[in-house]
């Protein structure tokens, strides 16, 4: 049976959401399923470009251990790491960025919506915030 179990997908968003470090900058593509008594997920995050990969796994193991907190039974969590692009800086909190090239202006909060965009849908989701800002830049820099 193929079929998304809506219940463990909006868990697992609330608690990464709860548990949320800056350097989870997004999140999407998110699979989770049973197999008997044990949980299996799959997603991608968002990262800062300029992570080792010391720090994707310690990334990892935060991830799993939150998702694992309460379980007896185990499961496997695979996260696809993505690099950040200039057009999440907006929504990043990272402190300290070296390569930031936009102020923070609000962070998008890992929702079920959001939590399961297929990376095509997440592309297009950052052409248009990019190309909103510009237009809201420009107009901010017209009106001076």
């Amino acid at each position: 049976m193929d079929e998304a179990d809506t219940s463990l997908i909006e868990a697992t968003t609330r608690i990464l959401e709860r548990e949320r470090s800056p350097s989870w900058i997004g999140l999407h593509g998110l699979r989770c399923w049973r197999s008997g008594a044990r949980r299996h997920f799959d997603l991608h995050m968002t990262v800062p470009r300029y992570f080792d990969v010391e720090q994707l796994h310690g990334i990892h193991d935060q991830v799993e251990a939150t998702l694992f907190e309460e379980e007896d039974h185990g499961g496997d969590v695979v996260i696809h790491f993505d690099p950040c692009r200039e057009t999440d800086c907006r929504q990043c909190a990272m402190p300290d960025c070296p390569v930031r090239s936009h102020d923070l202006l609000e962070i998008e909060h890992f929702t079920t919506e959001r939590a399961t965009r297929p990376d095509a849908a997440l592309t297009m989701d950052a052409e248009s915030r990019a190309h909103r800002l510009l237009v809201s830049d420009d107009t901010t820099a017209s009106s001076d």
